[in-house]
C-alpha cells in the first residue's frame, strides 16, 4: 500500500541519514503522518524515524505536530546500557563467559547505537554457567519474571532500572 512505501521511504532515509525529497513527499500528500507514527510505533522504529516524520507533517502543513521523543527515549537508552555495563563487569570478576547477541549488537551497524533502540538484552551462556549466571543476577539485584521465562530462556528485570535480560542457554527456543 502506499502507507507501507511511504513508511519504508522514510524508514529508508532516517538510516541512512539522507534528507526527504520534495518529490517523493509529493507522492503521499494524501496519507496523515499520525498513520506512519502508529506503523513506526508498532514496529519499535519510531525513535529513529520520529524526526523524518515530523519533517513529512511540516511538509503536509498538518495541525498538529506531534513533539520530538528524543529526549525521553536517549535517557532510556542510556541507563539501559548502563546496566549492560554492571552486567558485563560482574561476569568479568564472576568469570561467566557469555556472548550478548540480538538487538543490542544490531545497535552498532547504525549512524548512532541509540537509533536501534530495544527492550531487552538477549545473553547467551552455556548450561553449565546457567545458575551461577542466574545467580549473579539476582544478587545483583535483578529478578526473575518466572511468568516470561521458559525451560531455556530466564528473563531476569533489574528491580532498580528498566532493564530486562533474557538469559538463553539455547538458541533455538
Amino acid at each position: 500500500t502506499k502507507e507501507w512505501e511511504l513508511y519504508m521511504y522514510l524508514l529508508r532515509c532516517a538510516i541512512r541519514g539522507e534528507k526527504l525529497e520534495k518529490e517523493q513527499l509529493e507522492k503521499y500528500l494524501e496519507i496523515e503522518s499520525a498513520r506512519i507514527r502508529e506503523k513506526a510505533k508498532k514496529s519499535g522504529q519510531l525513535f529513529l524515524m520520529d524526526t523524518y516524520i515530523n519533517e513529512y507533517a511540516v511538509y503536509r502543513k498538518e495541525e498538529k505536530i506531534p513533539e520530538k521523543i528524543g529526549i525521553s527515549r536517549a535517557i532510556y537508552e542510556y541507563e539501559k546500557y548502563k546496566c549492560i555495563r554492571k552486567v558485563l563487569t560482574l561476569a568479568e570478576e564472576n568469570h561467566l563467559p557469555f556472548v550478548i547477541f540480538k538487538g543490542c549488537v544490531l545497535a552498532d551497524l547504525y549512524p548512532q547505537y541509540i537509533q536501534r533502540s530495544s527492550c531487552d538484552t538477549d545473553i547467551f551462556v552455556c548450561h553449565e554457567y546457567r545458575q551461577k549466571s542466574i545467580d549473579v543476577l539476582v544478587n545483583a539485584g535483578y529478578v526473575i519474571n518466572e511468568e516470561h521465562s521458559k525451560n531455556e530462556v530466564c528473563v531476569l528485570q533489574y528491580s532498580k532500572a528498566p532493564h530486562t535480560i533474557e538469559l538463553h542457554s539455547c538458541l533455538w527456543e
